[in-house]
């Protein structure tokens, strides 16, 4: 049995079971009141007005103190719909197959088998390659660029005009048409062509030109060296049959809207959607200081009241075993306050998640039985709070009453 010394008065686990209640008196620790006594001197209402600002300051701090340990358990309890396990986030096993674009809202914890059989590619385009200071042979005419049931006209001019001129212009007109392709002239040494990429990927946006057969037959511009084609992808949840989804664009999108991913290349890989672990930890460590503070607090404050070194025994009293909090992480030192160990946390969290859960968030856990301890302190009586600073002082002693006055001032 652990036993703890608190400023200077040895408190063991056996005097102070764990759920002790106060006396059957029970005042809320907000409303307790000075008691004047109209008989006693000036002195002595001096003295009590104080003593009566410091103990009313106290029990303010008190129930403060408590009411945060109460909100940090409480963010881990399951009994609340808001705790920290239900903050879900998504994540992929092989990023390099397809990473998380978007998780929000999401619902539950799930798995989910992806198999990448296609990723969706853009149209690529690239003409001959002409010498680029050459003059041009080919003669004047209307050109027609075809993509999704749209066609733009464009006029090519090769009026005294080099291979590369004539190539910068029709990239040029291409490019001012907005039709979703961008047109580049690559010259290197002395040859040039012309590059056409697609800007939107999926079999529905290919394009083509018409019109002078011969012009684009000598330019090459039909020459395709990357076929446009859609997402093929097959999305197994656990539990359920696979469906494949086959689409223009590589974000695929799940669960209407609340979950969405990018896939980059063939391939399988796992997709889970489970507790946001940062901010799980987040909360452990916002318990954990708020536990040690609220220990550091009463420990502060051992000599105010009868109740005190109760309720700083219960928190230093394990809510479930030591064993079992060891497990996730979390130990008590001699000195009553809490330990926690990440990485031990991580390990348990990756192999064993139900165990953490349990342990922390359980019916009876760590967070229930913190916030038990909690709700009974503040259940307290404030005269068992207080009743260590709240007596009268003996008024025939002056130097006694100065001194008091002095100090509570």
């Amino acid at each position: 049995m652990r036993q703890m010394t608190i400023n200077a008065v040895n408190h063991s686990f056996g005097s102070y079971p764990h759920g002790m209640y106060a006396s059957a008196q029970r005042l809320p620790v907000t409303q307790v009141r000075p008691v004047y006594n109209h008989a006693n001197n000036y002195r002595y209402n001096l003295y009590s007005n104080a003593m009566y600002s410091g103990s009313k300051l106290f029990l303010k701090q008190f129930e403060n103190q408590f009411r945060s340990l109460m909100t940090a358990s409480n963010h881990l309890s399951l009994a609340n719909p808001q705790n920290a396990w239900n903050n879900l986030s998504a994540k992929t096993a092989d990023a390099s197959v397809a990473t998380i674009t978007n998780a929000q809202y999401l619902k539950q914890p799930a798995q989910y088998q992806l198999d990448v059989q296609q990723v969706a590619e853009a149209q690529v385009n690239q003409s001959k390659q002409l010498d680029s200071q050459s003059p041009s042979t080919l003669s004047a005419s209307q050109l027609a660029l075809n993509i999704n049931g749209k066609q733009y006209h464009i006029g090519l001019d090769t009026t005294r005009k080099s291979n590369e001129q004539v190539l910068s212009d029709l990239a040029h007109s291409i490019n001012s048409q907005q039709a979703g392709i961008t047109a580049e002239v690559i010259t290197k040494a002395n040859s040039s062509y012309l590059q056409l990429s697609g800007q939107q990927t999926g079999i529905a946006n290919q394009f083509n030109f018409s019109g002078n057969a011969h012009v684009i037959s000598q330019l090459g511009l039909n020459q395709v060296t990357q076929q446009s084609q859609n997402a093929i992808v097959s999305v197994a949840m656990q539990g359920h049959s696979a469906q494949t989804i086959e689409q223009a664009s590589n974000n695929i999108i799940l669960d209407s809207y609340r979950l969405s991913f990018n896939v980059h290349k063939t391939g399988k890989t796992a997709l889970v959607i489970e507790a946001d672990q940062d901010q799980l930890i987040q909360s452990v460590k916002s318990l954990v200081s708020t536990h040690n503070d609220t220990i550091q607090f009463l420990n502060d404050n051992a000599d105010r009241g009868v109740a005190i070194p109760k309720h700083l025994a219960n928190l230093i009293l394990p809510p479930i075993s030591e064993q079992s909090m060891a497990s996730i992480g979390l130990s008590y030192k001699d000195d009553g306050t809490l330990a926690f160990d990440e990485q031990r946390f991580m390990t348990t969290l990756g192999k064993r998640p139900e165990i953490v859960k349990s342990a922390l968030s359980g019916n009876y856990s760590i967070s229930s039985g913190f916030t038990s301890d909690a709700q009974k302190a503040l259940q307290e009586s404030a005269i068992q709070l207080i009743n260590g600073t709240t007596s009268t002082p003996n008024t025939t002693d002056n130097s006694q009453t100065q001194q008091n006055i002095s100090q509570q001032l």
